[in-house]
């Protein structure tokens, strides 16, 4: 009996050149992100007439932002996991359905609870998203486009955002603030079902879960344009992960220390990676919602650290990627 042929999938990856698959791949992602962020920031431009309309004064408008980051750092956990578990595929699509089924939910929108109920669980899905992308993306791309990649994508999401404004300007003063919503909402639930039809699931986490090997192999075909034996063992070797300026988040004493390990390489201890993203999502937001100073280095800001564990208290270590991501199972 012939042994099977082993093919390593992170090894694949590395080896190829921006083409169609990872395009297409990067289009499709920027698309849900620039819908994640036009539905993450069109409350903001209805601010000025849902305050009018239900009599909501700056401490209760400040409230309903606040519930959208409380909402972005569950969903942020939540999702990842799931994509952990589950896949990046089925996860991206059920985040970017559900943001757009609870954005179009604003549309009924009639009170201030509901208005807080709403954008907490909306913000559940909208925060679950962005990691899962990141994830998605990273795990095809070799290292040399990661950052790129990454770039382009968020490019989208502050596109999304800088639409929403002139959006914004037309929609509502002929068709009212719920036209907003509602424009944004059914945008993202079209958006979702393209997902369906054409987001790819990330070979590297099938095969590090040795899941499905014919699938696996249908995708690398896609991915390098090349036959590939259906029957072939597929692995994802990834088992120690270069680093480049990681962030780490540690509790201690009540306090958070930021530590920065350069070029610093471990072994995968089955933390899931999607949390990896997760925690520097939320950490971004946060910083940048609140006006926190910058991270450098070694430094330590009692104001960054005080905010942050205002959202987050964790009893362990958590890792946060701040440039060069993991990928795979290769959890750090």
């Amino acid at each position: 009996m012939s042994e099977r042929t082993v093919i390593d999938v992170s090894q694949v990856v590395e080896q190829q050149k921006l083409g169609g698959f990872l395009v297409g791949l990067v289009v499709i992602s920027w698309i849900i992100t620039f819908f994640d962020g036009f539905d993450s920031q069109a409350i903001a431009f209805a601010a000025p007439y849902l305050s009018t309309q239900y009599h909501l004064d700056r401490i209760m408008m400040g409230n309903i932002f606040s519930m959208g980051l409380v909402g972005a750092l569950i969903g942020g956990f939540g999702f990842g996991y799931l994509g952990d578990r589950i896949g990046r595929r089925p996860a991206i699509i059920l985040a970017t359905a559900a943001f757009g089924l609870l954005t179009l939910a604003f549309v009924f929108a009639d009170s201030y609870a509901s208005l807080l109920a709403l954008r907490l669980i909306d913000g559940i899905a909208l925060g679950g998203m962005l990691p899962l992308s990141w994830a998605l993306n990273i795990e095809y791309v070799p290292k040399r486009y990661r950052s790129t990649v990454v770039t382009v994508i968020m490019i989208g999401y502050s596109v999304g955002i800088a639409v929403g404004g002139p959006a914004a300007n037309w929609l509502i003063p002929q068709y009212g603030w719920q036209s907003l919503f509602a424009v944004g909402g059914a945008l993202s639930l079209v958006a979702a079902l393209a997902l369906v039809l054409i987001l790819p699931e990330s070979a590297r986490f099938l095969a590090s879960k040795g899941w499905q090997p014919r699938r696996v192999a249908d995708l690398l075909r896609r991915l390098t344009g090349k036959a590939v034996p259906a029957d072939a063992q597929f692995v994802a070797a990834d088992g120690f992960v270069e680093r480049n300026a990681a962030l780490v988040l540690g509790f201690e004493k009540g306090q958070i220390h930021f530590y920065d390990f350069r070029q610093e390489r471990q072994r995968d201890d089955g933390r899931p990676q999607c949390l990896q993203f997760v925690i520097q999502w939320a950490a971004v937001k946060h910083f940048c919602s609140r006006g926190s100073r910058r991270v450098f280095d070694n430094e330590v800001f009692d104001l960054a650290a005080a905010e942050l564990t205002k959202l987050i208290q964790i009893g362990h270590h958590v890792h946060v990627i701040q440039r060069e991501h993991c990928h795979g199972d290769a959890d750090v």
